[in-house]
C-alpha cells in the first residue's frame, strides 16, 4: 500500500483516452515491475487534489472500495456558490446506485 498525494490535472486511470496525464506517471519508473500491477484504491476527479491509496493488493483493494463493508471515508470539499439546506438534506438521505445501496452521507458545513 502507498500513499500519493494527487495534484489537480492527473486522472486516476491508466490510460486515459483523451491523453490527459495520469497519476501512474508520478511513480517512480521502477516501481511497478517491483511490486507488480499496481492499481488505485477508489479515484479523486481530475480537478480533485488530495491523498489517493495505491495497491497491489486486489481483495485490499476490493474491501476498501466496496460499500458493503462500511469502510469510512472523509472527504474535505471546498463548493463555489451556494449550498442549500435542500441540497444538504439531500446529501443525508440514502442512495441506490446500480442496485449498490449507499449509506447517508454526515455533511458538516465548516467555513
Amino acid at each position: 500500500m502507498w500513499m500519493l498525494n494527487k495534484p489537480r490535472g492527473y486522472v486516476c486511470t491508466e490510460r486515459d483516452p483523451e491523453g490527459r496525464k495520469t497519476v501512474y506517471e508520478l511513480l517512480p519508473e521502477s516501481l511497478p515491475m517491483t511490486f507488480g500491477h499496481i492499481m488505485s484504491v477508489g479515484r479523486l476527479d481530475y480537478n480533485s487534489e488530495g491523498l489517493l491509496l495505491l495497491t497491489n493488493d486486489n481483495t485490499l483493494k476490493g474491501i476498501l472500495e466496496s460499500p458493503e463493508t462500511r469502510m469510512p471515508r472523509v472527504y474535505r470539499v471546498k463548493v463555489h456558490g451556494r449550498v442549500t439546506s435542500d441540497k444538504i438534506n439531500k446529501m443525508r438521505s440514502p442512495l441506490t446506485i446500480q442496485s449498490v445501496n449507499y449509506g447517508p452521507l454526515d455533511v458538516r458545513i465548516s467555513r
